[in-house]
């Protein structure tokens, strides 16, 4: 996978327990309106191009846009990542196709782990939130719309717990 090798950088006692993306959900979300939006813009592609010239161009525009955002929707997705290795968890997430944001958090410096499902659509998918407190600062991190929160938030428990046990 070479988004994963672009962005971590392992010491030689490092390994990878694990990798954590959002829910696909999201990518439906967002991916199916845009989609449908393109297929419209195709049953009505011959009337556009009646207009004219102007109306090809208008097609090509309104069809490079919708284009552009769902790949922008996809890319923002397959970046999104939280790696967890024996020493530390990286949250990497992509907000958009320019910007990313990166957190590292050792694992010995988790104080609090705790998730959350909201709504009826988290509960049914079985995906939601999980929260670590840093144990220094008290500051709060989440791991947004992870698949199967429950699971996650005891892998990274155990992780922490074998940690304090090899210190």
């Amino acid at each position: 996978m070479p988004l994963l090798q672009e962005e971590v950088t392992l010491d030689s006692d490092e390994k990878i327990i694990g990798f954590f993306r959002p829910h696909i959900f999201f990518v439906i979300a967002w991916g199916l309106p845009l989609a449908l939006g393109l297929v419209v813009l195709f049953i009505f592609m011959f009337k556009i191009f009646q207009i004219g010239v102007i109306g090809v161009a208008l097609f090509f525009v309104v069809f490079f846009f919708f284009v552009f955002l769902l790949s922008s929707r996809v890319v923002a997705w397959y970046g999104t990542l939280c790696v967890l290795t024996n020493r530390r968890l990286l949250s990497i997430r992509r907000v958009s196709l320019l910007k990313k944001q990166v957190t590292e958090v050792l694992l010995g410096n988790i104080s609090e782990l705790s998730y959350t499902t909201k709504g009826i659509i988290q509960t049914i998918l079985r995906f939601g939130n999980v929260h670590l407190t840093v144990f220094a600062t008290n500051t709060k991190f989440t791991l947004h719309n992870i698949p199967y929160p429950q699971q996650v938030m005891d892998v990274i428990s155990g992780q922490i717990a074998t940690r304090k046990g090899s210190v």
